[in-house]
């Protein structure tokens, strides 16, 4: 059956036979990060001046090209021309959750260092501009049924935040539907298909795996920032292991410990030291804040 790889290909190859070099003065594209280098030899092919190629993305979120998403080199005359901008944080990511995960996207750049010198990840760095929203919340249950009456409570609680769907990240189809149940407007996707939407209530559902093994750190990264309000970090006891790691980047004095049960269920999947230290002395301080 045709893809739309043959038929990208077969496209290319169509207007490399032709003349349209001269259609478009200016091409502007979002998310460059999937696009393939057969996406920017369309672009060129378009063009009269390659300089007029404007170019907006996040390497991070490069899921399905991984960390070999680049901008293709050009020739040295192109690259004099070539200017480069990055944002200094993220305009629409809560502020709250902007500093919760800015040691995961430390890790994420530290990892993608030497590997293209030309475009850096850009850091979800905290910008006093976004708007304010609350700290991630993390929340354990025992049971599908548990963990979404839990998150039933959350979602009423913030309320205030303008909260419409909740969305499960990635597939998990027994909460989605649970949370059906108790009529709460719920929906479960993957980060693919919602590559470039904000949704105002995301729930990382830790018990799901993926196939994007060698990125776990982009695919945990994109589903953190797909939230303009609120974040729900849904612990269950099978959690994969390899999303330890990920908890370990969060930052104890930015989370929310949603009940008692999260608090001393979420001790147990300390097992690095230095966080056991972190939760022990944010338990004691959560501990009154609780009561």
């Amino acid at each position: 059956m045709d893809s739309i790889i043959s038929r990208r290909f077969r496209f290319l190859s169509q207007l490399q036979s032709e003349r349209h070099n001269d259609l478009f003065t200016h091409i502007f594209v979002d998310e460059f990060q999937d696009c393939t280098r057969a996406d920017f030899a369309i672009f060129y092919q378009f063009l009269k001046d390659p300089n007029q190629l404007v170019v907006a993305g996040d390497l991070a979120q490069a899921l399905h090209l991984g960390r070999s998403a680049s901008v293709p080199r050009l020739s040295r005359a192109e690259q004099r021309n070539r200017d480069f901008r990055e944002l200094e944080g993220s305009y629409r990511l809560p502020f709250r959750i902007s500093e919760c995960i800015v040691k995961l996207s430390e890790r994420i750049q530290d990892k993608r260092q030497g590997l293209n010198d030309e475009v850096a990840i850009s850091l979800q760095n905290p910008y006093k501009g976004s708007p304010p929203g609350a700290r991630p919340i993390i929340v354990w249950a025992h049971s599908t049924q548990e963990m979404a009456r839990k998150i039933e409570t959350i979602y009423k609680v913030y309320e205030c935040y303008d909260l419409d769907t909740v969305t499960i990240l990635e597939k998990d189809n027994a909460l989605c539907f649970a949370l059906r149940q108790k009529r709460i407007d719920a929906e479960t996707d993957t980060i693919l298909r919602i590559k470039g939407l904000e949704k105002t209530c995301v729930v990382w559902s830790t018990r799901v795996a993926h196939d994007a093994e060698e990125e776990t750190e982009e695919f945990i990264y994109t589903i953190l920032t797909r939230t303009c309000s609120i974040l729900i970090i849904a612990l269950f006891d099978d959690m994969l292991p390899g999303y330890k790691p990920i908890l370990n980047t969060l930052p104890q004095n930015r989370i929310i410990m949603w009940d008692h049960d999260t608090m001393h269920r979420y001790s147990v999947f300390c097992e690095d030291k230095e966080l056991r230290d972190d939760y022990e002395e944010y338990s004691s301080e959560a501990e009154d804040e609780l009561l």
